[in-house]
């Protein structure tokens, strides 16, 4: 499983929950569905791992451990 964090660059969906663990990277293009039933495009992915000086560094993970972030945009 990979981990990835969603945000949307939509306002209303800020706060809304979205899946931590995908079976593969996303492509742009694909579709995320949030648990209560929202559909967001992925926009965008960013490669990413813990300890490199980035904003992202608050999200705790193992020592080194790789993640993405994904951002959404509207259908």
């Amino acid at each position: 499983m990979i981990k990835g964090y969603c945000r949307s660059n939509i306002d209303e969906f800020k706060g809304g929950k979205w899946p931590e663990r995908f079976v593969a990277v996303p492509e742009i293009g694909d579709f995320i569905k949030g648990p209560v039933g929202m559909i967001l495009k992925v926009c965008s992915i960013i490669h990413c791992q813990e300890g490199l000086g980035s904003y992202y560094e608050l999200i705790t993970l193992d020592s080194g451990e790789p993640f993405i972030i994904i951002e959404l945009g509207r259908v």
